[in-house]
């Protein structure tokens, strides 16, 4: 799926979440689906061309990127090992970072084992949306699925699921992601203005 489709279904996923957990003021509801919208975003920290990467390192070249990355997490890592009283989330963003920007694309981030601590991440560092981070997360990796390359979910095993091992062929860019992403737009401001009324 292209980027701003995975945008849109996470935006989709956070109207989702706000109405299932009872989210009952307006900042809350902008949080829980901006939180949902980013963090759909987040596995394709891997690629060069992912929306992510192109809003933080728009003129930048891959190696840059992949230099920034590592700097940035190791910076982290730093930082939490010497000041006592920063919390361990700081230190695991920095692992991620770092361990993100080194794996080819659509392996380590779109597996169950990055969906497990993001979770751990997101419920030390924000517990409250936290359920909104992990269900935007699962959103892109499952869009991913339906496409004709899915995802290796189990990873490091390299086994692919995909909508295409059942005889349905998606792929990115096209009509059915266009679609996908206009009517998950559609439901997120619709499902957003509803829950604010």
């Amino acid at each position: 799926m292209t980027g701003k489709t995975h945008l849109a279904i996470g935006l989709a996923s956070g109207v989702a979440v706000a109405q299932l957990t009872n989210v009952n003021n307006w900042l809350d509801l902008v949080f829980t689906v901006a939180i949902s919208g980013v963090a759909a975003l987040v596995p394709d920290i891997d690629t060069e061309s992912s929306k992510i990467n192109r809003f933080f390192f728009a003129k930048v070249s891959n190696s840059v990127r992949i230099f920034a990355l590592i700097a940035i997490g190791l910076l982290l890592i730093a930082y939490q090992r010497m000041v006592p009283a920063v919390p361990l989330w700081i230190l695991l963003i920095g692992v991620f970072l770092i361990i993100s920007s080194l794996v080819p694309h659509r392996t380590l981030t779109h597996s169950l084992i990055a969906c497990i601590f993001v979770a751990w991440v997101l419920e030390l560092a924000w517990s409250q949306y936290a359920i909104a981070g992990i269900v935007g997360y699962l959103s892109h990796i499952i869009a991913d699925m339906l496409t004709v390359s899915g995802v290796p979910f189990l990873w490091p095993w390299s086994q692919r699921f995909s909508l295409k091992q059942i005889g349905i062929e998606i792929r990115t860019g096209k009509t059915f992601d266009e679609w996908l992403g206009h009517l998950s737009y559609l439901f997120a401001i619709c499902g957003f203005v509803y829950l604010l009324l």
